[in-house]
């Protein structure tokens, strides 16, 4: 029995072993590195940095069929992180694929963006509180959010404190809880764009986000469309995306 409980735990042990090897690992800059806050060339540019850069290389993410690396390194003396893509670096191990959960949130407070999880990172943007984001994930008491930059209007990325965001508010609802509901017979519709849509408060890319829907997410429309956006419910939100970013269902 105990011989038996003892192989039991050396499986689970063992099992866990590739687990714990995906951590983050040094790379080597092949060419110089244009960077940007997040993974597609929609997203805010940040500049480049030359090929001499020392690089920690953090999780992969996927972008217009482009495979993108979350990477940080020091600019002028301050911590920072951004992306930048595969070709310009040779990674030394296993790092994860991202994973987030896209939820769309209020900010509690104003706050500054820091370029990575903490306040020992360079300050990227500032947000007045009741800015929509969309929260990616926690990394420790720190929020990983995607939001419009108030400089540019673009996508950008970056964290602020965990306790600026409204654990209360926000819903992102599977295709599989979206189908077949019956909204004033409105008609079925997905995100087409393999990097997502944006889900704004009125038909106008200035406007407030609401959240980030990810690609392939499904979703009913009344068919009212305004000035190239069309009127839609994502689980419990009403507002607007782009056209060109969906298809019918």
């Amino acid at each position: 029995m105990k011989r038996r409980l003892v192989c039991s735990v050396l499986a689970l042990i063992l099992a866990l072993l590739p687990l714990a090897a995906l951590a983050d690992v040094p790379a080597t800059p092949t060419q110089r590195l244009f960077l940007r806050t997040g993974p597609t060339t929609k997203y805010t540019s940040i500049g480049h940095m030359p090929e001499t850069t020392a690089l920690t290389a953090i999780e992969y993410e996927q972008g217009s069929g482009v495979t993108w690396v979350l990477v940080e390194y020091v600019r002028d003396g301050e911590l920072e992180r951004a992306y930048t893509g595969l070709k310009r670096m040779i990674v030394h191990g296993d790092i994860p694929w991202a994973s987030h959960l896209n939820i769309g949130k209020v900010l509690l407070d104003s706050c500054t963006v820091y370029g990575g999880p903490g306040t020992n990172y360079m300050a990227r943007s500032y947000l007045e509180d009741g800015t929509y984001v969309t929260l990616l994930r926690y990394d420790d008491n720190f929020a990983y959010i995607d939001y419009a930059d108030p400089a540019t209007g673009e996508p950008a990325r970056g964290w602020v404190w965990g306790s600026v965001v409204d654990a209360s508010f926000g819903y992102t609802p599977t295709p599989e809880e979206l189908y077949g509901v019956t909204y004033s017979n409105g008609t079925l519709v997905y995100v087409s764009d393999s990097h997502g849509a944006i889900l704004y408060t009125s038909p106008r890319s200035d406007s407030y986000w609401i959240c980030r829907i990810p690609a392939g997410s499904v979703m009913e429309s009344d068919s009212t469309t305004s000035n190239g956006y069309l009127h839609v419910r994502y689980g419990d939100y009403d507002g607007y995306v782009e056209k060109y970013s969906l298809a019918l269902y």
